[in-house]
């Protein structure tokens, strides 16, 4: 394992990301494609800080049938620079790309954020590369976005001892410890799936699935699950939604 970027993924803290990566929702969308809202993630994101200085977020893409690492560093400046690896997966074989490009997210003066995906220039880059670049980008703010709500908890899931000794006497690598984000359903400041807001009117409208949502209160933010709400007698709206 010489490559330099294979052996930060070694030392970096890892963590599993749902489908698509997106763990929380603010995106805005150009045509088929969407892009993280910088102006509503700043909403959200009180201090563009890292839980460590070096972490690698794997994320599963079913749609493209890929799998990419995402290696994110803390810098001294205060920014965060992000580098991806994918693993695409055909038929016949499975092969790590290697992008070449390293994007940047950077803390502006006014509480907003700059992500630049063409922080490393490649005259080689084309128009897929800078919008898989926004992508993870987009996968990274959300990250940070939900580990700042109260009621988000890092989770260990821990390798199995006697399956990587197995490996290990194999001559194969060992499989990697990884944290994942999980909800705790048990704090009071979680809205339980099934209830409503008390405050919000419910009757006035179809019934349909509020999605899962960030919400500020004074001194800090929570996660609300997901819950129907509505007037099931003046019809319903079929929805679907990412969550965690």
């Amino acid at each position: 394992m010489h490559n330099p970027l294979l052996f930060q993924i070694r030392e970096a803290v890892k963590f599993r990301l749902p489908d698509g990566g997106v763990t929380l929702d603010f995106a805005k969308v150009q045509g088929k494609k969407q892009y993280a809202d910088t102006a509503i993630a700043a909403n959200y994101i009180t201090t563009l800080k890292l839980p460590y200085d070096l972490i690698a977020l794997e994320v599963p893409y079913s749609e493209v049938n890929t799998k990419t690492i995402i290696v994110v560093k803390q810098q001294v400046d205060g920014s965060i620079v992000y580098v991806p690896l994918s693993k695409i997966t055909t038929p016949d074989m499975g092969f790590w790309f290697e992008y070449g490009l390293t994007g940047i997210i950077e803390p502006n003066f006014n509480g907003t954020y700059t992500v630049d995906e063409n922080f490393t220039t490649n005259p080689d880059h084309n128009e897929h590369g800078k919008y898989a670049m926004s992508l993870y980008s987009y996968a990274v703010l959300s990250f940070i976005a939900a580990l700042q709500c109260s009621n988000v908890k890092l989770m260990d899931d821990v390798a199995p001892a006697k399956l990587n000794k197995s490996r290990i006497k194999k001559g194969k690598e060992p499989l990697f410890d990884y944290k994942v984000l999980t909800i705790d359903t048990q704090s009071s400041t979680t809205t339980k799936k099934g209830t409503a807001n008390a405050s919000e009117p419910t009757h006035s409208k179809r019934e349909h699935l509020r999605r899962g949502h960030i919400r500020r209160l004074e001194n800090k933010t929570v996660w609300v699950n997901p819950c129907v709400v509505g007037d099931s007698s003046k019809g319903n709206i079929n929805k679907e939604y990412r969550v965690i």
